[in-house]
Formats: structure tokens, sequence, C-alpha cells
């Protein structure tokens, strides 16, 4: 009896010890960080769609040193000020424009703690950009029928 109470309280434990974990959802590309190639489009009608997008969540630019485009929103937390910066890198391939995503988190931006982290591969940040990537690639490369 006390073996069977024993083993139902390690299962529940079990249970509840992996049920806490948190799932980490990676960006579903080949790097696991926010990318997308663009066949159609100039590279300034891209640049353009890009710096519309962003402003519209928030961001500034920069920086805009070719083949990089840098963004960058300051928000407040308990902890003090923190920056989120987003660098795209533009590359000419073959098969299109490449657009590859960098997304940082910055704590105390500026000063001489601050500290610079990556989080381009597992946070929702990364899956938005993701999603907006594609937003901006579906614009470029969809077919418009004029009337005639």
């Amino acid at each position: 009896m006390f073996r069977a109470i024993r083993g139902l309280v390690f299962v529940l434990l079990l249970v509840l010890f992996f049920g806490c974990l948190k799932k980490v959802e990676y960006v579903d590309t080949n790097s696991g960080r926010p990318e997308v190639t663009i066949r159609k489009g100039s590279k300034a009608s891209l640049l353009e769609n890009l710096v519309m997008a962003m402003r519209r969540k928030g961001y500034e630019v920069k920086l805009v040193k070719a083949p990089i485009v840098e963004f960058a929103k300051r928000t407040k937390t308990r902890g003090g000020a923190q920056e989120g910066r987003v660098r795209f890198k533009l590359a000419k391939t073959a098969f299109g424009m490449r657009i590859m995503a960098s997304v940082y988190r910055i704590s105390n931006p500026g000063r001489s703690n601050e500290k610079i982290t990556d989080i381009s591969k597992d946070s929702k940040d990364a899956r938005g950009l993701q999603g907006m990537l594609e937003r901006i690639k579906d614009d470029l490369e969809s077919y418009t029928i004029k009337s005639f």
C-alpha cells in the first residue's frame, strides 16, 4: 500500500514538473532565425516596405549601411531602460534578395553595464518578425490585376 502511494506521488510530481516546462517555439527556417528570400521587387521597394513595417511597430531607423539596416525601440521596464534592436542583413542571391534578421534585447543601453542578449531564435519577437517578413514577401511577389 505504501509503495503504491509513493509511486503515485512520484508520477504526480513528474507530471507537475514536465507540465511547468516552457515550450520553446523556434522560427521555422533553416537557420532558426527570421529570414526570407524575395524573388521579385527591387532593393529600394524592399527597403521602403521594411522601414514602413518597422515604423508601424514603433521602431526608429538606427543604421543604414549596405548591406545592413538596423532599427531600435526604447522601452521602460521595472529594472530600468531597455532597448530592442532588430538588424536586417540584405544579400543578393541567385534566387532573389535574401533578408536575414537578428533580434537583440539591450539592458541599460548606452551605459558601461550594458548587456546585449540575442533573442533571434527562441522568442515571440522573432516569430512575429518572421510573420512580418513573410507579409512583405507576399506584398512584393503578389500579382496585381489591372482593370482594362
